[in-house]
C-alpha cells in the first residue's frame, strides 16, 4: 500500500492544480488509519469539507483492495474542489455525491441521520470545531458505536477541557488521540502539524449548544476584535 497506492493517489489525485493542504503521507495514513478501526468496508460517510481529497483517497484505497463501501457524500462550500471530486469519480468509475453546503446552516434534510462515520478538518477555532462536530453528529445514525474522525491543532489541557466537554455534551466519545498526526503544507501557525482525534458516538440526540457561527474562523475572530 506504502508504495504503489501511495504513487498512483499522488499522481492521479493529488498530483493537481487544487491547493492541497494536507501532505501526502498525511492523506495515506489517515485512510489507513480509518480503514484499521473497522471505519471503511459497507460504512456510509460523510466528509464535511474535503479540500485535501481524503474522500478520492477512500475511494482510491477501496478500489485498490476490493473494499465495498457504502455512501460517499462530500460537503463543501468550495465548488471546485466538489467539481474536481465529481469530475474525477465519473472519469475511475466511482458513485459519490457532492453537496454544496454551507455548515453555518442546518444540514440538508436527506443527509440527517444517514451515515455510519463523518470525517472533518475544520477550522481549528473553538466554534469551528464545534460547529462541524455539531453537523457531523447531526449526520449520524442514531445508533451507539458510529464515528467521526476530527482533526484540530494542538491545545493544551486548560484549553482542551472545554472542547472536549462539548464534544461529549454532542455525545462524541474519545477514543484515541493521536498528536502531530496530520502534517500540512503551510500552517506554520500550528507547526505544520494537527492532532487526528476518533470519536464514538452514543447515539444519544438529546442535548442542546449555542455555537456562535460568525466566530468560526479565525480571520472574523481579527476582524470582530480589530
Amino acid at each position: 500500500f506504502k508504495q504503489k497506492t501511495a504513487y498512483e493517489i499522488g499522481v492521479r489525485l493529488v498530483g493537481s492544480e487544487m491547493c492541497i493542504r494536507d501532505r501526502l503521507e498525511t492523506i495515506i495514513r489517515r485512510v489507513a488509519y480509518i480503514y484499521e478501526r473497522d471505519g471503511l468496508e459497507h460504512k456510509d460517510f460523510l466528509f464535511l469539507g474535503d479540500d485535501d481529497l481524503t474522500s478520492l483517497s477512500v475511494l482510491k484505497f477501496a478500489d485498490e483492495f476490493g473494499i465495498k463501501l457504502g455512501r460517499m457524500t462530500v460537503m463543501d462550500v468550495d465548488q471546485r474542489i466538489l467539481n474536481y471530486i465529481q469530475d474525477t469519480s465519473e472519469k475511475m468509475a466511482w458513485d459519490v455525491e457532492t453537496v454544496y453546503h454551507d455548515l453555518k446552516d442546518p444540514l440538508p434534510e436527506h443527509l440527517v441521520h444517514s451515515f455510519d462515520v463523518f470525517v472533518t478538518d475544520p477550522p481549528y477555532t473553538f466554534p469551528g470545531i464545534s460547529l462541524f462536530a455539531l453537523r457531523g453528529v447531526q449526520s449520524l445514525k442514531p445508533v451507539a458505536g458510529k464515528k467521526g474522525v476530527l482533526c484540530f491543532s494542538r491545545r493544551d489541557p486548560f484549553h482542551s477541557r472545554p472542547l472536549y466537554a462539548n464534544l461529549n455534551m454532542m455525545g462524541l466519545l474519545p477514543q484515541e488521540l493521536l498528536p502531530s498526526f496530520n502534517r500540512y503544507v503551510g500552517a506554520q501557525m500550528h507547526a505544520g502539524t494537527s492532532s487526528l482525534l476518533l470519536c464514538a458516538f452514543d447515539g444519544n440526540l438529546d442535548f442542546n449548544t449555542d455555537i456562535d457561527v460568525d466566530k468560526i474562523y479565525t480571520a472574523s475572530r481579527k476582524l470582530k476584535k480589530d
